[in-house]
């Protein structure tokens, strides 16, 4: 067995973020349109993070587990104060020639105040508790060519709202991954498919409507469920979705250069028990990096078209359609003693055909943010 390597890095940052609980730009209520500033929770932060890795290799495989964590304090508005907290191991082993079989499951925690308006159909908060694990199977067919497949289960639980609402699902996974390497141009090319598909089984409660007096007794002994130390009753409700994905990656990196780019091609679609909320997302994208002495940038950029099965709106009954443009971009400078200095934004506009100004649900969306800070590594 080898020695445990371990690697730790602390950070402290600030920044500023544009509509944190992604609220469309203008609503009607109650006969009175409200402005951007009566919808829109933007505001400075700062806080802190801490992470940490540990690697042991031995002959044939290695261990790896690692933590990290951050808070975020938002100085007008408390609310959207951040917490976030993730725990990762990994088992990897070469069991014969060219095989290798890993276990990596996962655990992530986020807090912070909120629903997500944006989705009318399962209201979720923004705070979360998820558990994953997968399983992975991977093969060299030598000649820089490789074949992997995952199978994953997934749970994960959304605190409940205000309102009484609670979301949770578990989810089954199963992909393939075949990717192939080779040199051309002094530059090394690799070019990746992937491709999966996913069931969820959702379950929502909602609070019991205490005014309602048509549901007989004998129904509420199937549909309502109590919750270990809450007496309130709510009401489940069932949904079923399964997610088909496709990805086309093409990576070129240049040593020389120490540049570095991928071109992408993604489909995603979902298809769902009830028939109402199925849609098809194909979305083209561009990513890069390049690194000198002390510098190092990296960027990304993804436009997404999504359009649903048979959600309409309007009086045409036209199909619900988004378009999602998602940005990113971050420098990195390094310093003396371990030290490092970055900067970087990140943007996600969604443009909807929607154009009902009653309702928070199935809108478009400007949500972006910037961000500085510092990190040391020990």
């Amino acid at each position: 067995m080898g020695q445990w390597q371990k690697k730790f890095v602390a950070g402290g940052f600030a920044g500023y973020e544009h509509n944190i609980f992604l609220s469309p730009g203008t609503l009607l209520r109650d006969g009175d349109q409200l402005t951007r500033q009566d919808l829109l929770t933007s505001g400075f932060y700062e806080g802190v993070s801490f992470k940490g890795d540990f690697e042991n290799k031995f002959k044939e495989g290695r261990w790896k587990f690692g933590f990290a964590t951050s808070i975020a304090n938002f100085h007008t508005n408390p609310d959207a104060d951040r917490f976030t907290l993730s725990l990762k191991s990994s088992y990897r082993k070469r069991y014969a020639k060219g095989k290798y079989f890993e276990i990596a499951p996962e655990f992530s925690r986020r807090s912070q105040q909120g629903i997500n308006e944006s989705d009318g159909v399962l209201r979720t908060t923004f705070s979360y508790t998820k558990f994953y694990l997968p399983l992975h199977l991977d093969y060299y067919l030598g000649n820089k060519t490789w074949f992997k497949t995952e199978t994953a289960y997934t749970f994960k639980a959304y605190d409940q709202n205000d309102l009484g609402e609670k979301v949770s699902y578990h989810s089954a996974k199963t992909g393939l991954n075949f990717s192939k390497k080779w040199d051309k141009n002094e530059a090394i090319n690799k070019l990746t498919f992937s491709g999966g598909i996913e069931y969820r089984y959702y379950t929502d409660l909602e609070l019991e409507d205490e005014d309602d007096e048509d549901i007989e007794e004998e129904d509420e002994e199937d549909d309502f469920v109590a919750r270990p130390n809450n007496p309130i009753a709510f009401i489940a409700e069932e949904r079923q979705w399964f997610f088909y994905t496709m990805g086309l990656d093409y990576n070129v990196k240049n040593d020389r250069t120490n540049f570095d780019y991928t071109l992408g091609l993604y489909f995603v679609g979902r298809g769902d028990s009830e028939k109402r909320f199925g849609y098809r997302e194909l979305s083209p994208a561009l990513s890069m990096r390049y690194s000198k002495k002390k510098l190092s940038v990296t960027a990304s950029l993804k436009y997404g078209m999504r359009k649903f099965s048979t959600l309409t709106v309007g009086d045409n009954d036209q199909l619900l359609t988004y378009n999602y443009l998602r940005g990113s971009v971050r420098f990195n400078v390094a310093l003396p003693k371990n030290k490092a200095w970055y900067i970087k934004g990140n943007l996600v506009n969604r443009t909807a055909n929607n154009n009902n100004i009653n309702s928070l649900a199935f809108r478009g969306y400007l949500n972006n943010s910037i961000e500085t800070g510092i990190s040391i590594r020990f």
